[in-house]
């Protein structure tokens, strides 16, 4: 798929916090975080700086109790976000709450930068436990003299509600957490009214889970009113006047697709159109459309800010499978000739916000401290997410870029589409919300995913499904879920969604894995088509697509690149589902042999119910982003006697998780 950006502006980010005791002044040199990487600059000189040329989000942070501290503004994308990363990770809890300070200076700290190229949208996100103790309590905290907490709150909320930055007036939000010591309710919810710009931007939380998904609700928000996503498509221009056509985004079968465009043909002459066109699983946009242009007997349409009902645009991931039909009197005749990658372009046009968070670090949120600074980073990682910046191609892969944790091996999973494998299953470390692949192939967790919780600092690599930890909608996102209720797995909150569906976010591979280049959309997980090909269909130049064996003494399946040379290395009972798994028996020592020619190793790492692990070594699961229904899921699935790319089970079973990435 052609990606193309139009337009593209830059969405400059302030992040105010409230810090720990004893922080730096910005223009301090002992200020760790005052560092010459931010180009943009800060403001404490009074000028206001120049904004680098290359267009992208701009991030800054503030943090503060008496003493401002704060990283400039820079650029943010996947390579650069570690940087805020670990400056968020880097904050610590102290008294004393300067929360109309932190809003205040971060109005002034706006105001002083200049204007992105088509800003449309100016907010700010103010997370608090909803006290204040401190910003009255000397003039360099209180510059303009206000004197009293009521007089000081006042004056932000005429600044929120009737000034703006560069023409464009604030949307400020508030997420209220209320702390152990402020007993006084209306207080509390005065400060998050006279701290928002709307009643409906007020967010009362009774914990940190709730407050997470609100920081993502917004964040996704605030993306989504800055970026358009266009779909261009080209039809042939021979159709009948009045042939009924169908642009299906999903692979279910024919008639059996949950989200797709369905228009009539009609043709006048030389000019071509779309009429009478229905949205389903989409935003109802225009009802009739023109052609656009003409590239020989073909004629383009573009779908213009296709998005889904909650607003968020389509995905490069749901385009990957756009497919073309056409109504007969039979049923629905697939146009084989369609191909994404030649018939369909993405465009999308962005244009800039200003963005403000300020969060409140104070020793008050006791144990949801950390979860808040987990809210920040997600919060971070979800603009990063949703814009796919800089990323080269995104969770779609592409191109020559390859990266960190493949197994340099190509394998067919279409007749059009090639991928590279993880060099492990994918890990994950809930004490530290940490993903990465295993060291080696066989490497399994074993029975101690049965230790799996939110605070666990062991590693897991058994997963219910579809629990990426981005909050997409499912009740059970978390990696750490043990819920045995299947509802409770739904993408997106619905049971006829496969994981690339919507947003993408609810794939494992949108997450930004250790080593794998961390960055955010390089991998993804592979369809219940895709796995079918590659056991089932594929055609390879030895002949040989898979075969059971017992590497480095773990039992498991081996996968055979498409340039597989038999040469290389024997192996027995080849593309044999019954086979057991000690037709093969490989050391190490020959292992990486086979490794070094590409060969990916699936091992047998059993499966999780609740807490319970059973069959480590008997049986193999390995996740697909398919659903089959509303109880159950596509998986690879193999022990010593059978194996099939066409099984499935309940949706919080957890399973393995095998990633790819995708290649020329």
């Amino acid at each position: 798929m052609q990606k193309s950006m139009k337009a593209i502006a830059a969405i400059m980010l302030m992040v105010a916090v409230v810090c720990a005791a004893g922080c730096t002044k910005p223009d301090d040199p002992n200020n760790p975080n005052n560092g010459g990487d931010d180009g943009g600059g800060g403001n404490s000189g009074g000028e206001t700086p120049t904004l680098p040329t290359e267009e992208g989000m701009y991030l800054g942070i503030i943090g503060f109790n008496e003493n401002l501290y704060q990283k400039d503004i820079s650029l943010l994308n996947s390579s650069t976000k570690p940087t805020f990363d670990a400056f968020i990770e880097n904050l610590s809890a102290a008294m004393g709450t300067g929360l109309y300070y932190a809003d205040y200076t971060a109005l002034k700290e706006l105001q002083s930068y200049a204007e992105p190229p088509k800003l449309n949208k100016v907010a700010m996100v103010t997370f608090t436990d909803g006290i204040d103790n401190v910003s009255t309590s000397n003039s360099q905290m209180d510059p303009e003299g206000y004197g009293s907490i009521s007089a000081y709150r006042s004056a932000l909320h005429y600044k929120i509600m009737s000034e703006n930055i560069h023409g464009q007036l604030i949307n400020a939000y508030t997420i209220g957490l209320r702390g152990n010591d402020f007993t006084d309710l209306n207080e509390f919810r005065t400060n998050l009214n006279m701290l928002a710009s709307s009643p409906n931007n007020v967010f009362e939380v009774t914990d940190m889970t709730e407050a997470l998904q609100r920081f993502k609700e917004i964040a996704e928000d605030l993306y989504s009113s800055t970026t358009t996503v266009n779909l261009k498509v080209k039809v042939p221009g021979g159709y009948d006047d009045g042939q009924v056509i169908r642009f299906p985004f999903d692979n279910s079968s024919a008639g059996n697709w949950a989200k797709y465009i369905e228009a009539t043909y009609k043709r006048n002459g030389d000019t071509r159109s779309l009429q009478d066109i229905s949205y389903h699983g989409f935003t109802q946009g225009s009802s009739n459309l023109t052609s656009v242009s003409q590239t020989g007997a073909y004629y383009w349409f573009e779908f213009e800010n296709l998005t889904y009902p909650n607003g968020s645009p389509i995905t490069q991931n749901d385009l990957n499978n756009l497919s073309l039909w056409k109504k007969t009197a039979t049923g629905w005749q697939h146009e084989t000739e369609f191909e994404p990658g030649s018939s369909s372009e993405v465009t999308e046009e962005k244009s800039s916000a200003m963005i403000m968070l300020v969060l409140d670090c104070t020793t008050s949120l006791g144990n949801d401290f950390v979860e808040m600074k987990k809210g920040a980073k997600r919060f971070v990682e979800t603009l990063v997410s949703s814009s796919g910046n800089g990323n080269g191609g995104g969770n779609n892969g592409g191109g020559s870029d390859v990266p960190e944790g493949i197994v340099n091996g190509k394998f067919s999973v279409s007749a059009n589409l090639k991928v590279y494998f993880s060099q492990g299953n994918l890990q994950y470390q809930a004490s530290a919300d940490k993903w990465r692949f295993a060291t080696h192939q066989y490497d399994v967790i074993g029975n101690d995913n049965g230790n799996i919780s939110e605070y666990n600092s062991g590693w897991i690599d058994l997963f219910g499904w579809g629990t990426s930890n981005f909050m997409h909608g499912a009740n059970c996102y978390q990696p750490w879920s043990t819920s045995q209720d299947y509802n409770d797995y739904l993408a997106y909150g619905s049971g006829t969604y496969h994981l690339y569906n919507d947003t993408g976010l609810a794939d494992w591979g949108t997450n930004a894995i250790s080593n794998g280049s961390n960055q955010t959309r390089i991998w993804r997980t592979l369809t219940k088509d895709e796995w079918i090909y590659l056991l089932q269909t594929r055609n390879t130049t030895s002949g040989l697509r898979y075969a059971k064996a017992q590497v480095a003494g773990k039992n498991g399946v081996i996968l055979l690149p498409d340039n597989w040379d038999t040469s290389t290395y024997t192996l027995q009972n080849a593309n044999s589902d019954n086979a057991s798994f000690d037709s093969n028996v490989i050391p190490s020592s020959d292992w990486n042999t086979l490794q070094s020619a590409g060969v990916v190793f699936l091992p047998a790492a059993g499966s999780r119910a609740g807490t319970s692990v059973s069959g480590v070594d008997a049986s193999g699961y390995y996740w697909s982003s398919s659903y089959q229904n509303d109880t159950y899921a596509y998986l690879f699935g193999f022990t010593n006697t059978n194996l099939s790319p066409l099984q499935s089970d309940f949706r919080y079973y957890g399973q393995s998780v095998r990633v790819v990435c995708e290649t020329e």
